[in-house]
């Protein structure tokens, strides 16, 4: 156990210690660990010690679906072995590895479905915590000339670039003084990454049967 135990604790310290790294390049706001998978560098170096199982089944569910999203719908327009993304496809490599070896050596119990719940109620938090910074720091993007798009929810054209169907969104907006919201589309993509995480917690319980 302490042999399977070392091993996930050395791999979380990788991520943990390659995603710091980028600092090393400089630091800006835009740069703060705030995406999802970013955030799993720092979730995973605190559960695993700690055996905080609530929070495990959070990371597990959450950031693997998180990190699968990031490595199929890559964005290498700097090209492909460009400096951002090989540290780019190295984390969410990292961020896939960690919790599948940790359950899978034991460390941590199959999850169930009370994960469900540990799930929903992190990804609120997480997400409504996303949409206010943002909303707040992209409001003031004129005084501090730099915008963010925390969790993909502030750059529509790119999103439309994916998700064109999504498009009509944008027709629903709301305006508070320097600050806008695109309500349609924000419950949309909660709903949606939800829906994906149910998605892969069906396939987990169905790989269990074999």
């Amino acid at each position: 156990y302490e042999v399977r135990y070392m091993v996930c604790l050395f791999l979380a310290i990788v991520l943990f210690f390659h995603y710091d790294s980028l600092y090393l390049m400089g630091f800006s706001i835009p740069r703060l660990p705030v995406q999802l998978c970013n955030m799993a560098a720092y979730f995973y170096i605190i559960c695993i010690p700690l055996k905080l199982n609530k929070m495990f089944d959070f990371c597990f569910i959450c950031n693997v679906v998180g990190g699968l999203l990031a490595t199929f719908i890559p964005d290498f327009s700097d090209g492909a072995f460009g400096f951002w993304n090989m540290h780019y496809m190295l984390e969410h490599m990292l961020v896939l590895i960690v919790p599948c070896v940790a359950m899978g050596l034991r460390i941590f119990p199959r999850v169930k479905r009370s994960a469900l719940k540990h799930m929903s109620i992190g990804f609120t938090c997480y997400f409504v915590f996303c949409l206010i910074i943002g909303t707040i720091l992209n409001g003031y993007a004129n005084e501090t000339g730099f915008t963010v798009n925390y969790f993909f929810l502030f750059d529509l054209e790119k999103a439309f670039g994916w998700m064109p169907f999504l498009r009509f969104t944008e027709n629903i907006r709301i305006e508070f003084g320097r600050f806008e919201l695109y309500p349609v589309f924000v419950l949309i993509f909660y709903i949606g990454f939800q829906f994906l995480c149910l998605l892969f917690y069906w396939f987990v319980i169905k790989l269990y049967e074999y």
